[in-house]
């Protein structure tokens, strides 16, 4: 029995090959994808510059002499930390007992740097204070706080430059009666202060003197004692530096 070519619809030339129609085109065909170039290194701008600090002024050394430090006193003898030192040792064979043996000579040694320690630290401590004239701290003291200045002259002693230091330290800022009164305290001055004012009518008596009104910028001073020995020109120097802007100071008898 011979079989038969298939045919698509039955009819034809049974000898034509079966042919496969082509497919419908995609409406929306996929592109293809374009390679990108490579994107330029985008330049970070370099940030600004700081400028330079300003150097600060440096004040002028001082030439005036620097008064010794004075010697202080250790609070524990060099038997106080031998003994201490001693009795903290480990026990042991190694550790001799002899308090007159080598390990004793050696932490009695170190005791000798301990106590000169001692006595320079309550040394520092005894002239930390500003102004005072046990103290080797004067000349760091006196740039700190703008001194030495003309108020005491070329050549002061320890004591008026200890009082300017003291004075600086504690006048700074204020411009009330008591704020000078304090000041002249702190140079060696008991002072009074007395204020002017112009005459009115109606409001000044018959004895006060007949000011304008440019009196209303000027006080006076009067010296009342002189306990530190001080120059009056320190004084009136100094009052002069801190008085209020605009007005002027002027020395009663």
């Amino acid at each position: 029995m011979r079989a038969e070519p298939d045919t698509l619809d039955g009819g034809g030339d049974p000898g034509s090959p079966i042919t496969t129609p082509d497919p419908a085109p995609n409406p929306n065909p996929t592109p293809t994808p374009v390679p990108t170039p490579p994107a330029s290194p985008v330049a970070t701008p370099a940030p600004p510059s700081r400028p330079p600090p300003i150097p600060l002024p440096a004040l002028p050394k001082s030439q005036l002499p620097t008064p010794p430090a004075p010697v202080g006193v250790a609070r524990y003898s060099e038997d106080d930390y031998t003994d201490a030192a001693l009795a903290l040792r480990p026990r042991g064979r190694v550790w001799s007992l002899d308090p007159n043996g080598v390990q004793a000579r050696v932490f009695r040694g170190v005791a000798k740097t301990l106590v000169a320690l001692d006595a320079a630290a309550n040394s520092i401590l005894a002239g930390s204070l500003p102004g005072s004239a046990l103290s080797g701290f004067i000349p760091e003291w006196e740039a700190t706080l703008g001194l030495p200045d003309p108020c005491a002259g070329n050549a002061p002693t320890v004591q008026q430059r200890c009082d300017q230091i003291r004075a600086r330290f504690v006048g700074g800022g204020g411009q009330s009666r008591q704020h000078y009164l304090d000041m002249a305290k702190t140079l060696g001055f008991t002072i009074m202060i007395t204020n002017f004012s112009p005459f009115r009518v109606g409001h000044s008596s018959i004895n006060e003197p007949i000011n304008d009104v440019r009196w209303t910028f000027i006080w006076g001073v009067t010296i009342v004692s002189n306990f530190g020995g001080a120059p009056i020109d320190v004084l009136l120097c100094e009052l002069a530096a801190g008085r209020p802007a605009g007005t002027d100071v002027i020395l009663l008898s």
